[in-house]
């Protein structure tokens, strides 16, 4: 696989998502970050992956990239408020 070839490493977050495991999941997104940084989608479901791992702090990060790179994301929008609702 070419590490700089987004697709292959969005079909690498596919079989990773399908396999449920999540530390493969982060990395293939954090490659197809790399190269889209711009990307709504991919800082969601990065953030996803990172909340099913309870690692919140960074979840939250992802989500807050998720809303910046698109302020119109509504899924993005609410785990941001969920966070922003627990912390408060």
């Amino acid at each position: 696989m070419q590490p700089n070839h987004y697709g292959a490493l969005m079909d690498t977050f596919l079989a990773y998502f399908d396999q449920k495991d999540l530390d493969g999941q982060i990395a293939a997104l954090t490659g197809c970050l790399a190269l889209k940084p711009n990307n709504a989608d991919l800082f969601y479901f990065r953030g996803f992956a990172y909340f099913k791992q309870k690692k919140y702090g960074q979840a939250r990060m992802d989500f807050k990239g998720c809303v910046r790179a698109d302020p119109q994301h509504k899924v993005g929008h609410y785990w941001l408020g969920t966070f922003d609702l627990i912390a408060a």
